[in-house]
Formats: C-alpha cells, structure tokens, sequence
C-alpha cells in the first residue's frame, strides 16, 4: 500500500470513528398544515359538535368560519373593532364574540352566519365564558376591571363585578357552581360563586397570569404566566396553588382535551406548544406551530386541535393522538384471535405493562392484537399509542375462553397432522383413566 493509500485509509477510518460514536438527533416532529385566516387571529372556538371552527381576527374586524371536515374557510362575518374573545354556546346556537376596541360583544347566529345582536359592556373586553345552562356570559373587561354578567334570554347586561386590575380571562367550573377570573397586573385568579355572584376567595398567581382553564373533571384548573413562563396548577378543591409546571416562552392559551389527559399551552414568542399529562402535573415536551400562537382549542373526540397563530394570519391544524375505551375483547382457547386497538392519528403502538395471552402478538405499527391463543383466562394490559404530536396511554382487557366442557383446560395447543392426532389420543386416554378412577371411589 502506497503512502497515499495509507493517509486515505486512515482519513476514512477517522470519518467513520467519528459518524458512528457522534449522537444522532431525534427526529422533530412535522410542523402541522395550516389553513389561512384573517389578520392577528386571536381567538379560537370549536363547536360542541365539532363540525366548525370559529376565529376571532383581531385586525380583520372579522370572524373566520372553519370546515373542520375539509379545513377550509367557509364563510367571514364582520364584527367589532379588535376581535378577541370567543366562545360558542352549549347549544351551538350562537357564537359571542369579544370586541376590544369597540367594548362591545357581538352575538352571531350559527345557523345563519350573521351578526344578530351587538351588546355593550365594559372598556376593553377579552374573554368571555357561558354558563354551564348556557343561560349566562360572563365578559372580562381588561380596562374596566369588571366582568360583565349577560343574559343570553334578552342579550342585556344584568350585573357588573369589581373584578380587580387587568381581568384577562374567564373560566366556568364543569358543576356551574364557580366562575374564576385571571388578573393580569393583579397577579392573582378571583373565585365567585355563580349563584350569588359573591367573591369566595382570591388565589395569589405571580407572573402575569394570561389565560384560564378548568378540566373536564373541575379537579384543577390552569392559569398560564406569560412573565414566568410557566402555568399555575390550582386545586379547586381547596382554592390554592397546588403545584407549577415550566412551558415554553410567554404562555398564553390553553385548554384541557376531552378525557382530561392532557392539556395544551400556546408560547407566543416560542412559536410552539407545551403538552402537560395531568395526571402528573408535568410536560410531556413541545411541538412547533405558527408564528405567535396566541390560542388553542380541542375537537369534543379529542383528536384535533386549532391553534391561533397572530403573526402569521393561520391556524395550525394539529393530530392529536386517541386511544378509545373499549369492552373486553373475548376469544377462544386455539382459536385465531384478532383485535384492533381503537385509536386515531396514532402512527405506532407499544405494550406499556401486563401481558397479552401466549400466542398473541401487538403489531407496532397497525395496533392489530392477533394470534392463536395457547393458555386460557384473563389478561389485562396497557397500550401506548404515539403520533407526530402527543403519546396516550389506555387500559384494555382481553378474555380466553378455555375448554368448558370438559372443565379442565388444556395448556399446550394441539398441532395438525398425525402427531397431533396421536397426541390428543394419549390425552383422551389419560382423561379417561382419571374419570374410571373418580368413579372407583363412588
């Protein structure tokens, strides 16, 4: 070997030395399909049957009227000035629209895509939130300090509360009892009772509080602090500061998935979305978006979510991903067996903790369960489903039927041909020695 031959060699297996010891990065995750809207987008709202988004353009003085089944623009209402709040009601009838720099609300109706009625509230209204009988709004007015209480029966303001400096958001507790109020320059989350709109108790939140919500369930409730870069968890139990979570860049939006699971956190000025498991009170990581996510909503099955992207007048579209509930799957001892994990927008699957029966098998990739089962009982296991975005984890069963009428299961499978045969000859025959035995002792 030449001087030169030795001096490539060695290059090369320094190359290659250094390619294989070096860390390969994990691969990001897609930046989700957007769907063009109006100017500053800053408020999101889904209908309870999920068919339709509504975005609030803070810039466009409009609303944006979203095909969640083809993800287009189907229709643009013009509202007031510096659209912000909005909320669809739990009838899905109306749509009530927060117009900051009209101090108005706007009531449109979403059989008609119209602008019905235009009620005057505070200075500066955000955000906005319905009672759970749909009966009442109530409206955080940022300048006035106050929160607007609206009858949805004749669209008139019936009470107005002394909220505190800066109310920015708005929040209605799943049992209808409390409406909580997030003060921005307050620093602190005021809890009143709905019923005597009486204050309970104010609840210290520092670091500029943005944006609220409570879970499904009403155990805790969200408060994210855009100058802290975090979220308060407060539980609603005993009205305190439970614990913090770290998030990306001045937090603002953030909602709860259906089941509770998980919630999600828009970073304005990170570009991204924090996912937190609620059972633990920690981040599962983050995933980029638009430019300036400023809101977000979930679909009710769970599986979509609409995050308002201000700088970049769109709204990512991301795939969430679903393991459904399912009843326990019943199958046979030595008969095929097959089960598909009932999931959405999951791109693989993991088994988690337990086992599934001898002879059966979990495709990764499908989250088809199938096989020949070998033993008999009841075997309960978890399932990991993961997609571009979020990873879930559910709970499932599956029932072996052994071989009844003989009240005695067989723990091996009987092969085909003529060993089979010969085995299940000399079983047979043992059996029938221990029955003449049992009836010898009659």
């Amino acid at each position: 070997m030449t001087r030169f031959s030795k001096t490539v060699a060695l290059v090369a297996a320094i190359l290659i030395a250094f390619v294989t010891q070096a860390a390969i990065p994990a691969m990001a995750a897609p930046i989700p399909p957007t769907i063009g809207v109006g100017s500053y987008p800053a408020g999101v709202a889904i209908s309870p049957d999920g068919a339709t988004a509504y975005i609030a353009n803070n810039l466009s003085k409009s609303v944006s009227v979203v095909s969640t089944a083809t993800n287009t623009v189907t229709a643009t209402i013009t509202v007031g000035t510096n659209p912000i709040g909005i909320k669809v009601s739990p009838d899905g009838s109306t749509v009530y629209v927060s117009n900051r720099g009209s101090n108005t609300v706007s009531v449109i109706s979403t059989a008609t895509n119209a602008v019905t009625n235009t009620i005057a509230v505070g200075s500066q209204p955000v955000d906005l939130a319905f009672s759970i009988d749909g009966l009442k709004v109530f409206v955080a007015n940022y300048n006035a300090a106050t929160v607007s209480v609206i009858d949805t029966s004749t669209h008139a303001v019936t009470s107005t509360l002394a909220a505190g400096s800066q109310p920015i958001a708005v929040a209605v507790t799943p049992d209808g009892q409390d409406l909580y109020v997030a003060l921005r320059s307050g620093a602190a989350v005021k809890i009143y009772d709905i019923a005597t709109l009486a204050l309970e108790t104010t609840v210290a939140v520092t670091g500029t509080p943005g944006g609220i919500a409570i879970s499904p369930d009403g155990s805790v409730a969200y408060v994210t602090r855009s100058g802290a870069d975090a979220v308060s968890i407060i539980d609603t139990s005993t009205q305190a500061v439970s614990s913090t979570v770290a998030v990306g860049d001045f937090p603002i939006g953030v909602a709860f998935s259906p089941n509770g699971e998980i919630a999600l956190v828009t970073n304005q000025s990170s570009d991204d979305v924090t996912t937190i498991d609620v059972a633990t009170g920690t981040s599962l990581g983050s995933f980029g978006v638009g430019g300036g996510p400023s809101a977000v909503a979930i679909t009710p099955d769970g599986a979509w979510a609409y995050v308002a992207n201000l700088w970049d007048k769109t709204v990512s579209v991301v795939a969430l991903t679903v393991l459904e509930s399912a009843a326990p799957a019943a199958g046979s001892f030595g008969s095929l067996f097959s089960m598909t994990v009932p999931s959405e927008n999951a791109t693989s699957f993991a088994l988690a903790s337990g086992a599934l029966p001898a002879g059966v098998l979990l495709n990764a990739a499908t989250g088809v369960i199938s096989g020949t089962p070998t033993v008999s009982g009841t075997f309960n296991f978890t399932i990991t489903a993961t997609g571009d975005y979020t990873t879930t984890t559910r709970a499932y069963q599956i029932q072996i039927a052994g071989l009844a009428e003989t009240g005695v299961s067989i723990p091996l499978y009987i092969p085909l041909g003529a060993g089979g045969v010969l085995l299940l000859g000399l079983l047979l025959a043992l059996w029938s020695t221990r029955l003449r035995r049992n009836h010898s002792l009659l």
